[in-house]
């Protein structure tokens, strides 16, 4: 029978500060640090009694955690370097940077892949506001000036489950120049032609 804190950290995400979450079922549980693991170990065997066979075959087959529902070790990765760039605003180049990589736990990754990676999100992201919105959809807008640039939000307004949403479609500067409303409808067409 494999330590306690192996099979703890095997079925559990640490979330911080004595919080943990069941990858197995999302339940979450508290442990207070120097107390052992027995409020996690309770939750498996009351829940999950077939754990440890489980455990055990995971280790004997070496399948990967994504077999079993978790995320693989390679997408997170991609992920938090994607959530730290987008995040801090910073260019994508900076995956690059030796100093980075080196303070960095994570697999390095190389910025073209990271770009790729975005545009994957982005037409994934893309789709499913399309679906949320469906056939009958609001489009709302807002502007803002910074300096001589002006910016236009262009929101869609939906009902999903009898509560109303709002997600921004776009988030673009306004050529320089003419500001009337042929500009925004033009503007408008754009960004519905989009998302089809």
């Amino acid at each position: 029978m494999a330590p306690n804190r192996e099979i703890c950290a095997f079925f559990f995400e640490d979330k911080g500060q004595g919080d943990y979450r069941c990858q197995l079922c999302g339940t979450p549980r508290k442990q207070q640090a120097g107390t052992g693991y027995s409020n996690l170990l309770s939750h498996l065997n009351l829940k999950h009694p077939d754990f440890e066979e489980t455990y055990d075959t995971s280790l004997a087959t070496a399948t990967p955690l994504s077999s079993f529902g978790f995320v693989s070790e390679a997408t997170k990765c991609r992920y938090q370097w994607l959530q730290w760039v987008v995040e801090r605003n910073m260019p994508l180049t900076e995956v690059d940077d030796p100093l980075t990589r080196s303070m960095s736990s994570w697999k390095p990754v190389s910025s073209k892949t990271l770009k790729l990676d975005m545009q994957r999100c982005s037409k994934s992201v893309g789709v499913l506001v399309e679906k949320e919105l469906g056939e009958l959809f609001g489009l709302m807008w807002d502007g803002w000036t910074h300096g001589t640039v002006h910016y236009v939000g262009i929101y869609g307004v939906c009902y999903v489950g009898g509560m109303r949403r709002e997600r921004l479609l776009s988030l673009s500067p306004l050529d320089d120049g003419s500001q009337d409303a042929d500009v925004h409808i033009d503007m408008f067409k754009r960004v519905l032609a989009l998302y089809k």
